[in-house]
């Protein structure tokens, strides 16, 4: 196999762009997170890079966030925050579109919403670092957004505040 794209009259030979566009897809899917996604005090990892657009807790408008939302492009990987069990994905819940949850050790859940695409099933195990969704502009959004939320025993904690350590029970084992 020329490791080509095939068309339907038969192989193509591989273009610069091609091969760049493939390594970029096996990046996206199999490497894992880098330093500067992984804060070394925290056991969790940066599901995306982005901007954080909306901090968590009360907002100017009055409403309460219970997560973060991360503005990337369309279809950027979202990955798993740390290792764990996909505990559900659908879209039932309004305003979060594509939601995908994973229970963590130590009764923590990390919750991925509004996602073009969720990669995984429910039952899955993941490993941190690893792609389990796509950007997207579900449920209530009007820009593509990832809303993230961890939670511990069922209680909203700030994710920024835990991805660097600073909640009891984020805290890294390699301290």
């Amino acid at each position: 196999a020329s490791g080509g794209f095939a068309s339907p009259t038969g192989p193509t030979t591989t273009t610069t762009e091609q091969r760049t566009l493939e390594a970029k897809m096996i990046e996206e899917t199999v490497l894992p997170p880098t330093p500067a996604d992984v804060d070394a005090r925290s056991r969790f990892a940066w599901p995306l890079r982005g901007s954080v657009m909306t901090g968590f807790g009360d907002q100017v408008d009055g409403v309460r966030s219970d997560g973060i939302n991360i503005a990337a492009p369309m279809g950027s990987p979202v990955r798993a925050t740390a290792d764990g069990e996909v505990v559900y994905r659908g879209s039932e819940l309004d305003g979060y579109g594509n939601r995908l949850l994973v229970r963590q050790e130590g009764g923590w859940v990390s919750a991925y919403a509004n996602t073009d695409a969720i990669l995984v099933r429910k039952g899955d195990f993941v490993r941190q670092g690893q792609v389990v969704a796509k950007v997207g502009r579900t449920g209530s959004v009007s820009s593509p957004q990832l809303h993230f939320q961890l939670r511990r025993n069922l209680q909203p904690q700030d994710p920024e505040l835990a991805l660097q350590g600073g909640i009891t029970g984020s805290q890294s084992a390699r301290l």
